[in-house]
């Protein structure tokens, strides 16, 4: 009997960074929403966020390559007024 081992290869996705402030805790679904992305494309490329909220606070919050202006047109809109945010677009590290 044969037994093989496969892993999982893939690459990674392009991101944009946003300076990210909440006032109040956001779920990530509105976050990818607001993207116009999904919950697993946000939480693969911000590892360090282990729940699938955030709660009030600053953070650098990394969004699909090209999503950055859609979500700072859209996020206003699409959360509840009390948990307005505010960012703004950063270079990505190379």
């Amino acid at each position: 009997m044969v037994i093989m081992c496969l892993r999982r290869v893939f690459t990674p996705l392009e991101h944009d960074r946003l300076d990210f402030k909440a006032s109040g805790e956001v779920h990530l679904r509105n976050i990818a929403s607001t993207c116009g992305t999904t919950f697993k494309a946000i939480k693969e490329i911000n590892p360090q966020i282990r729940n699938s909220t955030i709660p009030a606070g600053y953070y650098v919050l990394n969004v699909p390559k090209g999503t950055a202006e859609q979500f700072k047109a859209n996020f206003a809109s699409a959360l509840p007024r009390d948990k307005i945010l505010i960012c703004k677009k950063k270079a990505r590290d190379k």
